[in-house]
């Protein structure tokens, strides 16, 4: 129902009420003179020869705005892109250090490896790579992590060596035949394309969970002489001790104690 506006007449059912008690048409409301900030979200909104730009260097714009009282109320994000000229593509990967780029898994960003690499570069509009002036850049290099065992490492990527594990090359062809007294070396899934010699020693195996007690269940025959750590002949030779926890003594190039070959045991 419509109400008596002062004079006696209708207030029209589409008019505003102001806080002073006067009637304001909707047509004489404020309105925003200035252009809408809110961001782009696609290329066809922008002026032909421009495309919608989501990335840093063009500045930051909001997803969403209205117009309020005259005023651009907008949300606080930067969800909108920005309509700006296209780069040439610039031949090559960026060549900026990995502190703005940052690094991938299992690597850390080394400001003070690789020389001289800028921190920042960007892609001018004749595709070449205009880069900052510093070396403060870095370079991607792997994650020192303490091992105690080659299992605390990356099978088939790494090796325990001093504590650390380090990347060990494990090339999928390698033909190369190694002389007499010498062979590639044969650790966590890794074996470099490269000859050095080794030697075989009596190493203790892995014991039984429930180390109750000798039982022979291995089927072994007894040692005599074999003594762990003394060098021996034939590789893969086995022998029972006479471990309470059924270890047995083995002939072998390397440690399984760290390989980590026990560790499911």
């Amino acid at each position: 129902m419509r109400g008596e506006d002062a004079s006696g007449g209708m207030e029209s059912a589409d008019a505003d009420r102001s806080t002073d008690g006067r009637v304001t048409p909707p047509d004489s409301a404020p309105t925003c003179t200035n252009p809408n900030p809110q961001g782009c979200q696609l290329s066809e909104e922008c002026p032909p020869g421009e495309e919608c730009s989501f990335e840093p260097r063009h500045g930051c714009a909001p997803s969403a705005c209205s117009c309020d009282a005259g005023e651009w109320n907008c949300t606080p994000d930067c969800g909108g892109g920005i309509c700006a000229v296209p780069m040439s593509q610039c031949q090559g990967p960026n060549p900026a250090g990995c502190t703005s780029r940052g690094c991938g898994f299992q690597q850390v960003c080394d400001v003070g490896a690789g020389g001289c690499v800028p921190s920042n570069c960007e892609c001018d509009g004749d595709g070449n790579w205009l880069c900052s002036g510093d070396c403060e850049g870095g370079v991607c290099v792997r994650e020192a992590r303490v091992c105690t065992t080659d299992a605390d490492c990356a099978f088939g990527n790494e090796w325990c060596e001093n504590g650390t594990c380090v990347y060990c090359d494990n090339p999928p062809v390698c033909d190369i035949a190694c002389p007499e007294g010498e062979r590639r070396p044969r650790r966590n899934g890794c074996q470099p394309c490269e000859c050095k010699p080794y030697t075989l020693h009596w190493f203790i195996g892995c014991p039984d969970q429930a180390c109750d007690g000798h039982d022979g269940r291995r089927g072994l025959d007894p040692c005599t002489n074999e003594q762990a750590g003394a060098e021996c002949g034939e590789e893969f030779d086995r022998c029972d001790p006479g471990d309470e926890c059924n270890r047995m003594l083995m002939c072998r190039e390397d440690d399984p104690a760290l390989t980590g070959e026990c560790e499911g045991e």
